[in-house]
């Protein structure tokens, strides 16, 4: 298992970027597959509105974000896990 440290991102470019690279990455396969799912084709600008909507967390390692999930409200008393992803590279390490 790899070594991953996991935090809240922060609410600026340098988190939404390298999450949206990494979403990207992650959802990749899926895609090839006829599978697309919104935060496989993630930029920046839409995972910055991600962050100011719902907690966001990442996984980090080796210096590199290689995942992350959001955590969403549903309603008063109940909260959703959604856009789960690991980097290709870092799949079956146990991070997701």
């Amino acid at each position: 298992m790899a070594d991953v440290t996991i935090r809240e991102a922060g609410v600026d470019d340098v988190d939404a970027a390298a999450l949206a690279d990494a979403y990207r990455d992650a959802y990749a396969a899926n895609r090839e597959l006829g599978f697309p799912a919104k935060a496989g084709s993630a930029t920046p600008e839409q995972v910055i509105e991600w962050l100011r909507e719902h907690r966001v967390f990442v996984a980090e390692t080796e210096g590199e974000v290689v995942g992350g999930v959001r955590l969403e409200r549903a309603d008063a008393g109940t909260r959703k896990l959604s856009r789960l992803g690991v980097r290709e590279r870092w799949k079956g390490e146990g991070i997701g």
